[in-house]
């Protein structure tokens, strides 16, 4: 059966950037879960810092590049997507595409990082706060998102 280059390249292109921003966040967030989890738990700075992540989301960034990138261009970032269908690299009807490729590989990433940590962060938890089981402390949100330094109740409206 021959397949013809242009048969369903709105899949394709999908396809690629999930399978890229999943690689992006996995290893990249996975870099950050081992540092973060690895030193929290030792209770010293054996598995790294700044530098360690940094490498690892470089690398992780070359994955996905390399992953998605003959298929779509290795967007793996809305704002990547939205940059260049803004300076008319990318028809619009293919943003909706990519963004939605992009949101998909990388929450399921995400819950993947999480699964497989999901006792790591407990243990740091308890060791960190042992009187506060039910929720989670600024030690291990930064996995997964980013935010201040400061403790954000010294923030005034």
């Amino acid at each position: 059966m021959k397949i013809n280059a242009n048969t369903n390249q709105h899949v394709r292109e999908f396809l690629a950037e999930t399978l890229g921003t999943f690689a992006l966040v996995i290893f990249g967030d996975g870099a950050v879960a081992q540092v973060v989890l690895g030193n929290a738990a030792r209770q010293d700075t054996f598995f790294g810092g700044f530098l360690n992540i940094s490498v690892g989301y470089g690398l992780a960034l070359m994955i996905g590049i390399c992953i998605s990138g003959g298929v779509s261009g290795g967007h793996l970032n809305p704002a990547v997507t939205l940059a260049m269908a803004a300076i008319k690299n990318l028809k619009l009807i293919q943003v909706p595409v990519y963004m939605a490729g992009q949101y998909l590989g990388a929450f399921l990433a995400a819950l993947v990082l999480w699964g497989e940590y999901a006792d790591a962060i407990k243990i740091v938890e308890v060791v960190v706060s042992p009187t506060n089981s039910s929720s989670y402390t600024s030690t291990t949100h930064g996995i997964f998102a980013s935010y201040p330094f400061f403790d954000t109740n010294k923030v005034t409206t």
